[in-house]
C-alpha cells in the first residue's frame, strides 16, 4: 500500500487493524444505554419556547 494516507486514514487504519476496537464499540454502545437509562422523562415537560415578533414597516405596501 504506497498510497499517502491523511490524518483521518492513518487513524482509520489503526482502528481496522488493532483488536481493541469491538471492545471500543461495546463499551460506546452500553455508555449510551446507561445514559438513556439515567435520563430523567417526565409525562408532561414544561417547557419554555421563547420567540420573538418583528414588524418592519413597509409604506405603500399591499398584503399581497
Amino acid at each position: 500500500m504506497t498510497e499517502r494516507l491523511g490524518f483521518s486514514g492513518r487513524v482509520a487504519r489503526q482502528f481496522l487493524q488493532t483488536e481493541i476496537t469491538p471492545l471500543l464499540a461495546l463499551l460506546g454502545l452500553l455508555l449510551g444505554l446507561f445514559a438513556i437509562a439515567v435520563t430523567p422523562r417526565e409525562e408532561e415537560p414544561q417547557i419554555d419556547v421563547t420567540f420573538a415578533n418583528v414588524f418592519i414597516p413597509f409604506p405603500g405596501a399591499s398584503a399581497r
